[in-house]
C-alpha cells in the first residue's frame, strides 16, 4: 500500500502465516521496527464469497483425492487434512454447522446376533 503498510489476504482461506511461511517468511519480517499497537491491526473477516471460493477450491481436491485413492495412488493426506479444516471454517463464516467428517467409533465387542442366547 501506499502507506507502506502490507495487505495479505488468502482467497483460499489461509492465515497470513501460512501465506508467510510458504515464501520463507514470518509475520515479524513484516514489521522491522517491531509489532504495531494492537489496536493497528484488525483481523480481516471472510465473505460469503471468499467462503464459496474456498468450498469449491476444497472440494476439486477432495474429490481429486477420492479419485486417487479409489485408484490406489497414494493421497497427500496433510493436503485433505486441510482442505476439511479450510470446508469447515468456510461453512462456519456461512453460517452452517460443519458435519463431522470423521466415521462413528468402531465398537469394541459385537451384539449376539438376534434370537441368541445372552
Amino acid at each position: 500500500k501506499a502507506d507502506g503498510t502490507v495487505l495479505i489476504h488468502c482467497h483460499a482461506g489461509c492465515e497470513a502465516g501460512d501465506v508467510l511461511a510458504a515464501i520463507g517468511l514470518g509475520l515479524e519480517d513484516l514489521f522491522p521496527d517491531g509489532p504495531l499497537p494492537a489496536r493497528q491491526v484488525q483481523p480481516h473477516r471472510r465473505s460469503r464469497q471468499d467462503a464459496l471460493k474456498t468450498l469449491s477450491h476444497e472440494s476439486i481436491v477432495v474429490r481429486l483425492c477420492a479419485i486417487m485413492l479409489s485408484e490406489g495412488q497414494p493421497v497427500d493426506r496433510d493436503r485433505l487434512a486441510l482442505a476439511e479444516q479450510r470446508i469447515q471454517a468456510a461453512l462456519k463464516t456461512l453460517g452452517l454447522s460443519p458435519p463431522s467428517l470423521r466415521p462413528p467409533p468402531t465398537p469394541t465387542s459385537t451384539p449376539p446376533p438376534p434370537g441368541a442366547e445372552p
